[in-house]
């Protein structure tokens, strides 16, 4: 990624985190790899991108909670959200 366009960055680096998360099992997720998720979140947040940081901050809450279902939906959510933002920048 372009780190002169740090909203590419955070998109991209979103982006990467989700697809992660579901490489590795949503039920199995490390604790740095949710450490990632929620600064990717934040960092969305910081980039005016709102939308798409609650989505991917609500998929870092469901990936502590103990509910399969919950992150399965929150993992669906954010990475559509994210795809959407990316294809529009």
């Amino acid at each position: 990624p372009d780190v002169r366009d740090p909203l590419s960055h955070a998109l991209d680096e979103a982006l990467a985190a989700c697809a992660d998360a579901a490489h590795r099992g949503l039920a199995r997720t490390s604790p740095g790899l949710r450490e990632r998720i929620a600064r990717a979140g934040k960092d969305l947040e910081a980039n005016g991108l709102r939308t798409a940081a609650e989505t991917v901050n609500a998929l870092a809450a469901a990936l502590t909670a103990d509910d399969p279902h919950r992150a399965v939906r929150a993992w669906a959510t954010a990475h559509i959200r994210l795809l959407t933002t990316a294809e529009l920048r």
